[in-house]
């Protein structure tokens, strides 16, 4: 027995031993820490101080040996990428970063989501509320057992009478065309209300539930590790990831299944707290998260505003705004952030059509200005290209778009007017290929209602006016091509169906015209672009049409 107690005895010291050496001669590990730190619990100061002056004797030691191995030319450049690493570069805002400004928080506790935010009227909702509302809520939960309402109730919306004015504070500023305001005579009643949310959910368990877009939720904002009511905007039940949008605050945020609970019924019938507003009769000059980083200057943190709610259509309110007595539109105007337009005017009408475009200014594919037809030449719409997985496959496209678009005239697709008023489209032809020169669009529609005349009757349905705003520019058409085509111009050599040419109608005049499908030996049917009649004419009537006609719009509406 005793040769064997000693035969461990001598494992163990010989162990004891070689991590004493490892620990001199290589790198401290966490076993070997916390060996140190047993030895020195149970050892005199004397014992503690000789290790810890070993320990930084090898760690001094282990980088002299690490900086005599780097040669003098490149230990400058080593000590500079450290400092270098101290601030680190910018970077592309993550998904969830903030996509708008509220007056309500903190801007530097904004990029902290650990941080509570200092500023922040909701920062007071928290779950150390009062111990008198915590024992009324503890109470009422347990007189009456828990009632949830379906997913798919909705929050009741109580509309504002306009014209009213009201002192509010914008809750969430997304763009000069939405905004979200908070009545500060309702602040007082949300603010008991969101503490009674996390106070009762404070302690629910998760719940399982069959989600999908338009649900209406409890989510968890964890930026602010506060709950709101909320709706879905969007699902991956893949990932168990859902976007959605707080109702009462109106800022969108992706969050998990693990962030969402169903409505009890008592947080189910307070109406929405934020109202949607915009300007009337604006576009914006910049993006709008350009904005947004500017806004603070406009907007001071906590600052009443006067709100004048002048009309509303469906949930959107349009407004004027004063800070101290001073309008916000016309500042923002006045600093060249928007442009004022005529108050009719509807950027969203242009979804859908198919119109010839002038790019004036490129910042890059997903960013440049142009103008449309109808529109001042000082009015430039932002817009941006309409598929942006393309665009993220094929950079060199994203490169080259600047050169080879801008300042130029094209033909495009409108695919859609985000809420933004960003206009997203396509060209006609493929990227970075040369326009299409003899195609001809119609007339731009940008406003709701508009004079016109009536030119053709093609059924009870269906009528072709010519706008009164158009009738000089159509007159002035008809006049230049009376005077070129009459002694002027080369007869048509072949006639295929949709060829554009200049034909010679019965009452004489020159007109631009597209060739139809019918076409008989001697006898070919055209459609009158300008008008929308047609008219069957011999070959002689017909003549190749001049550049000089084609890339203008068609003068009619169908």
């Amino acid at each position: 027995r005793s040769s064997s107690s000693e035969l461990k005895h001598g494992k163990r010291q010989h162990q004891q031993q070689q991590q004493q050496r490892q620990g001199r001669n290589g790198p401290h590990t966490p076993t070997m820490q916390a060996n140190l730190n047993v030895s020195n619990s149970s050892s005199g100061g004397a014992d503690r101080r000789s290790v810890g002056s070993s320990a930084s004797n090898v760690s001094s030691q282990n980088q002299k040996t690490r900086g005599n191995q780097i040669p003098p030319r490149f230990q400058n450049e080593n000590r500079r990428q450290k400092k270098e690493d101290v601030t680190p570069p910018r970077q592309q805002r993550p998904q969830n970063a903030p996509q708008g400004y509220s007056q309500q928080r903190n801007k530097s506790a904004t990029n902290n989501a650990n941080t509570p935010r200092a500023n922040d009227t909701h920062s007071e909702v928290s779950s150390n509320a009062g111990s008198e509302l915590s024992e009324q809520v503890q109470a009422t939960s347990t007189q009456l057992p828990d009632e949830y309402v379906p997913l798919n109730q909705a929050f009741p919306v109580q509309h504002l009478d306009t014209p009213t004015r009201e002192d509010v504070i914008i809750c969430w500023w997304i763009s000069p065309h939405q905004f979200y305001t908070h009545l500060k005579s309702r602040l007082p009643e949300f603010e008991r209300f969101m503490r009674e949310i996390q106070l009762f959910y404070k302690k629910k368990s998760l719940q399982q539930l069959q989600l999908k877009v338009g649900s209406y939720v409890i989510a968890r904002y964890r930026k602010e590790n506060l709950l709101y009511r909320a709706r879905i905007l969007a699902c991956n039940h893949m990932l168990r990831k859902y976007k959605v949008q707080f109702v009462d605050i109106g800022n969108q945020y992706t969050v998990t299944s693990e962030d969402i609970w169903q409505v009890e019924k008592r947080f189910a019938t307070l109406p929405v707290m934020a109202y949607l507003c915009s300007f009337s009769g604006i576009v914006s000059n910049f993006d709008h998260l350009y904005i947004i980083d500017r806004m603070e200057k406009y907007l001071p943190a906590g600052a009443t505003l006067n709100c004048e709610y002048i009309e509303r259509e469906q949930e959107m309110y349009y407004v004027n705004v004063k800070l101290n007595g001073v309008s916000l539109k016309e500042t923002l105007k006045s600093e060249g952030i928007i442009t004022e337009v005529a108050p009719e005017l509807r950027l969203s009408l242009l979804a859908g059509q198919q119109i010839r475009v002038k790019i004036t200014y490129v910042k890059d594919i997903q960013n440049f200005k142009l103008q449309v037809e109808g529109l001042p030449e000082h009015v430039q719409l932002l817009s941006s290209y309409d598929d942006l997985r393309y665009v993220k496959s094929n950079p060199a496209v994203a490169v080259n778009f600047k050169q080879f678009y801008e300042g130029k005239s094209c033909v495009v697709n409108i695919k859609d007017v985000n809420d933004n008023k960003v206009i997203l489209l396509r060209p006609l032809v493929p990227l970075l290929k040369e326009d299409v020169t003899s195609f001809i669009c119609q007339q731009p529609v940008v406003l709701e209602r508009f004079e016109a005349r009536v030119v053709h009757v093609a059924s009870a349905y269906r009528v072709f006016v010519h706008t009164i705003a158009m009738e000089a520019k159509m007159i002035e058409l008809l006049n230049e091509m009376f005077e070129y085509y009459e002694h002027n111009g080369t007869p048509l050599g072949t006639f295929e169906p949709e060829q554009i040419c200049a034909a010679h109608g019965s009452d004489g005049n020159w007109y631009r015209a597209r060739i139809t499908p019918h076409v008989t030996k001697d006898v070919i049917e055209v459609h009158y672009i300008d008008y929308g009649n047609t008219e069957k004419l011999s070959e002689k009537k017909f003549k190749n049409s001049g550049e000089k006609i084609l890339p203008q719009s068609q003068l009619f509406r169908d």
